[in-house]
This record gives C-alpha cells, structure tokens and sequence, in this order.
C-alpha cells in the first residue's frame, strides 16, 4: 500500500507468491496424485474425492493443534470459567485477587479463543487455495487436451470453472470444523455430566433429534441441488446454442421461442433454487431454538427430580449447551457441502476421463527433420461444411519436412491442405499415427485473427519489444506505408477482430505477428491469397525468401507462380499426398497432376487470357473459378463499402482521404 502511493503497482514489482502457493506446484501435484488413482484403482472405481484428502490431509492433521486449542478455550470461556465466576459472586467474602485472576483468565481464554479461530481460518483457507489452484489447474490441462468439448460436455466444464471451484475451496474451510467435531463433542459431554449426571443425556437426547433433523434437511438440501444442476446445465447448454446460432435465430426470427425455452427451463431451475432455500432456512431456525430448548428441558427435569441446583451450575449448563450450537450448525453444513462437493468431484472426474487427443512426440527420428508424420489418420468430429466432406478425413499421410527448408503444399479446393497444418498444430483429432514436431511453431491462418488493441500489440503478442526488430518485421511484411498512413501510426487501436482494417492489412499483421515471434517451425495457411500481386511478391521476396532464410516453412498456396522457388513441394488431392518433389521433377511426371496445372498455368497466360498473377489452382474446374470470381467481386465491394465509409468519416473530421488506413 505504501509503494503504491510512490509509484504503480504491476507485476515486476509485486511480491512474488512462495513456490508452495503457486498454480503449476499445485496443479501438477493434483495431477501426480490422480495419475497415481487411475493406476491403483482403475478408471471406473478411481475417486477424485480420495485425490482431494491426499492433498490435503497432511495440513488437515496439522491443524488440528489450533482445532483442539480452539476446544478447549471456548469450553473455558463458556463452561468452567463461567461457573467459577457466577460461584464467586454468590460468595460474599471472596478473594479479591481470586476474582481478578478469573477475569483475567476469561481475558485470556477469549483472546485465545478468537487467535486459534483466525489460525484455523488462515490455515483452512490456505489449503483451499491450493486446492483449487490445482483443481482449476488439472481442468485447464484437460480441456486443452480434449478431442471434443460440445453439448453437455460444454455446460458440465463452465459448471466446473464457476461454481464448483468455490465450491471445492468453501469444503476445505468447513472440513476443518468436521475434524473438529468429536473433540468439541467430547468435551461437551463430559462436563455436561460433571455438572447434571445422567440428566446430561437428556439435552443430548433434544440435540440428536435436532441432529437427525438436520440430516433429513440435508439429505433434501442434496436432491434439490443435483435437481437444480441438471436444470442449470440445461440452460447454459441452451444458453451456449443460442449464441452460437444467433446469426440464423435473428434471420429466422426464433428470438421468441428460444427465449421460451430458456424461461422454462430457468422456471424449473428457480422452483428447486427455492426449495433450497427453503429447507436452508428451515434448518437455520431450528439451531438457535435447539440449546435454549434442551437447556430448558434438562434443567426443569432436573429440579422436578428433587435436585437442588444453584446458579452457577445453571449458567454452566447453559454455556455448555450453547457450546454444543456450535456442532449442531456445523455438522450439517459440514455434510451438506460434502454432498455437494461429491457431485462436483464426480463431474471432474468425468471431464478428466474424457478421450483426449492422441500427443505429438516433441522429437523427430532424423535429427535433420523438424516434422515427421507416419501413417497419420487424421478426422474432424463433423464435416466442415454439410455439402461436401473434402478435407473431413486426411488417412494414410506420411510426411516429412526437413529443417530449413521452404515446403509448399498444393492442392484443388477441398483436397486438405489446411488440416493438414490443423495435423501438425494439433488441432485436427488424430485416430491412429504419429506426429514428431522438434522446434517452437508459429502459425498465420488463412482467416487473420486480430485482437482488440493497437497495431503494434497485435505484432508483438506479449513479446518483449524490440524496436529494430520490430521495424524491420514492419518494412518486410509490407506494413510502413500502412503505418505511416494512420493516424497514430503503430500505436493506433485496431477495433475488434481488425474491423477498421483492409483483409490484406489483417493478412500482413498475422504474418508480422508470425514472424516477430522468431520461431523454428512456420506454418503459413495462404498468406498471400488477401493481398495484390505486388505486395505478394514483396512478402514471397523479402519476408518468406530473406527473413525467414534458415527457418522451416510450411506454404500452403494456390498462387503457381511463387511454386518453383520452393525446396519442396507437396501435392494433396482427397486428404492423401499424391506427389512430391521440386518444380522440375514434377514437371516429369507425365499425367500428374501438378503438370496439368502448370502447363494449363503458361497456356492462358500465353493467351493472355487473363493476369497470370491471379491463375490459380483452382482455374482447373469452372465452378471453382466462378466462386473465385465472386469472392474477389464479395472484397471489392467490402472495400468499396469501408472506403465510402472511412470517406464520410474524414470529411467529417476535417481529414483528406490522404490520412485512409490502406
């Protein structure tokens, strides 16, 4: 607080968390533990619930120290104490120095009381700290590598982030009093038949039926709230489809019924939420009821059996019976957040139990490779697009990419190029095969993703920033002249998703973005297909060719024209290779594939039909080359529509169009 008023607060200058606390220490000893549960007691009979007390019973039984401490101050303060001072002051010729020593041991005890009760506090809340780091820590470990996260899948892992980490960290402050409880009861019940004999049982008799009360409280507190988290996945889950269908709930005009739907669903949700809360407070009022009521019964049944009972034994009983209130609120809490908890350790133990995808070796066979895939037998959980399921399944690839070496991939549309880097990133679910990848991967999609920050952040990506570095990534993804032309140059904010920027400016940022973060292994899904033939042979020259000279390049491409500069070039048609080698050795190959497009590549240019720079690939069927057509007529008209808009705006501000972000 007090540097904080000298300068700002920011995570150089904070103190640093012990090893102990952190994220990763804790995640990764949840995670040892787990391992070491699957491998004792198999998948199906595996416990997350048993993980949870291995990693925490070792500070549970430390605690107890403070627990018994606890104990035993509130038993002075409300039990012996409180009978000793009462007896004093029924007592006309007390000592004086007595009755200072019994304040002062009241003073005392209470001060010992509220220590111990902060001890256990801090202590209990520590643990559920790391508890739920490494409980949040396992599930994020998981969730990157699940093979599929949809439907309920989907709401059961929300679940687990939201409510169920406060959950697992609420249950490791009240398990404490649950260690607690025998030695709060033992004490309890031995006074108690000090002071009244066997009458003692007689108020025990009233707290076990308060007891067993609350169990039957319990028990329906659970069956409300497994009831309420079926309705609560329900609704995210229909939560979850709405946004992601709203673009076709607003055309088809279905705000309504799916509105409907979720009201019905949150109306069942709501009616369990209220019996909750029903049976929460019916249980909250029988606990103040109970020591007041049992003190009542055991003291007039005690004096109608012709006992003689004076005040101070009275004031006794009564702190000792209130002195039991403090089991009776926490054991059923107790109970029920373990009942709760359980449902929560169950989900988790789902989500961990999910299929995964199949790992990546980090190290190739051939020390001169950096991508080696053998026999991969790749598949997408669906289709990418419900008319054709080109690029749905790649089987049989067997692939290897030498180290600094520029490797095109080609192919008709729908052949798989793109999940082949979807392969290699990961990201394509691997049945069968093996994928080895030896080097740190940067990867520009073909679709630019921008961030909403300012230009140079989205290059930098929280690296740290090197302005040599960062203007000569600038000049060879041909971003200067862009810079210059804004208004703040690289510190202007870019909208989200890059909405005030041209699709080759996003297409040049993802690529400067690649190429800053200096990496070994370069997967380039069509980078230059956004942009004209001038800037696309800067990039192919100065960026892809120079800069990244000595680095593996993975191209895909349809622009023929950049083909016969690369070291390598990869065919794919229907998800398989169907040839390799380089520009000449293809060429050779007498009804190949690549051939066709080549020489059919020169034939219109020769015939200058059209640019040369704009054939592609693709120029091979006809309805291919009208949906290329009417793309570039879909970007013509976008940029039209932004120059028209940016226009307007300028003039507006007093700006010539001179100042347009290009």
């Amino acid at each position: 607080m007090y540097r904080h008023e000298d300068e700002n607060m920011d995570e150089t200058n904070i103190w640093q968390c012990s090893d102990l606390e952190k994220c990763k220490v804790n995640t990764d000893r949840l995670e040892e533990i787990w391992d070491e549960e699957i491998k004792k007691n198999g998948k199906e009979n595996a416990s997350f619930m048993r993980c949870w007390w291995k990693f925490c019973y070792g500070r549970f039984l430390s605690s107890l120290l403070g627990v018994i401490v606890n104990a035993v101050a509130t038993f002075l303060v409300s039990g012996l104490l409180l009978k000793e001072i009462v007896s004093y002051i029924e007592t006309s010729d007390g000592n004086m120095i007595l009755g200072i020593g019994l304040v002062i041991s009241m003073l005392v005890a209470n001060i010992v009381r509220a220590g111990s009760f902060c001890f256990i506090m801090v202590f209990a809340a520590q643990t559920g700290a790391r508890f739920r780091a490494g409980f949040l820590g396992i599930a994020y470990r998981k969730l990157l590598k699940l093979k599929k996260v949809k439907g309920k899948g989907l709401s059961e892992i929300i679940t687990i982030f939201g409510g169920d980490a406060y959950r697992v960290y609420f249950n490791c402050l009240l398990f404490e009093y649950l260690l607690a409880l025998p030695v709060y009861l033992i004490i309890a019940i031995a006074y108690l038949y000090y002071l009244i004999g066997t009458w003692s049982f007689l108020a025990i008799a009233v707290f076990l039926v308060g007891y067993l009360i609350q169990l039957l409280l319990a028990k329906c507190g659970q069956f409300s709230r497994e009831k309420q988290l079926l309705f609560t996945d329900a609704r995210v889950r229909k939560i979850t489809e709405v946004l992601n269908s709203i673009k076709f709930i607003k055309m088809y005009a279905w705000e309504n019924s799916f509105n409907d739907a979720i009201l019905r669903i949150r109306k069942h949700e709501r009616n369990f939420l209220l019996l909750s809360a029903t049976i929460s407070s019916i249980g909250s009022a029988i606990i103040p009821v109970l020591p007041t009521f049992a003190s009542i019964v055991s003291i007039a049944v005690y004096q109608a059996t012709g006992h003689d009972i004076s005040a101070s034994t009275a004031f006794a009983v009564v702190g000792t019976l209130h002195f039991f209130r403090i089991i009776v609120i926490f054991t059923p809490m107790c109970f029920r957040m373990l009942s709760e908890v359980q449902v929560s350790f169950d989900r988790m133990k789902n989500l961990l139990l999910e299929e995964e995808f199949l790992p990546h070796n980090c190290k190739c066979k051939d020390e001169e490779n950096a991508v080696e895939i053998s026999d991969g037998f790749f598949q997408w959980d669906a289709p990418p697009d419900d008319s054709t399921v080109e690029g749905y399944i790649i089987e049989g690839l067997n692939l290897v990419i030498q180290k600094e070496k520029l490797t095109a991939i080609c192919g008709p549309v729908g052949s798989g190029r793109s999940s082949v880097l979807s392969a290699i990133l990961g990201r394509m679910p691997m049945i069968s095969g093996n994928v080895a990848i030896d080097g740190s991967i940067a990867y520009s999609s073909q679709q630019a993703w921008i961030f909403n920050d300012t230009l140079k952040e989205n290059i930098l990506f929280g690296k740290p920033s090197d302005e040599n570095k960062f203007k000569e990534v600038v000049n060879v993804c041909g971003l200067e002249s862009d810079i210059s032309n804004m208004d703040n140059g690289e510190n202007t904010e870019i909208g989200d998703r890059g909405i005030n920027l041209s699709g080759g400016q996003k297409q040049r940022v993802s690529l400067a973005r690649a190429v800053y973060s200096d990496s070994d292994i370069y997967l380039l899904d069509d980078p230059l297909s956004a942009v004209d033939v001038h800037v696309g042979k800067h990039l192919f020259n100065e960026c892809i060719k120079k800069k990244l000279c000595g680095k593996t390049i993975i191209l895909v491409t349809h622009q023929l024209q950049y083909l016969q500069f690369c070291d390598e070039i990869v065919v794919i048609e229907n998800g398989k290779i169907t040839e390799r080698g380089h520009h000449e050795e293809l060429n050779q190959i007498g009804d190949g594939y690549y051939k066709s497009m080549i020489e059919k590549y020169h034939r219109i240019e020769q015939n200058d039909i059209t640019s040369p720079n704009d054939i592609t690939m693709e120029d091979s069927k006809k309805d291919e080359l009208t949906v290329d057509s009417e793309e570039k007529e879909d970007e013509q008209d976008k940029q039209t529509t932004e120059s028209d808009y940016n226009k307007t705006n300028n003039k507006e501000k007093g700006r010539t169009p001179s100042t347009l972000v290009k």
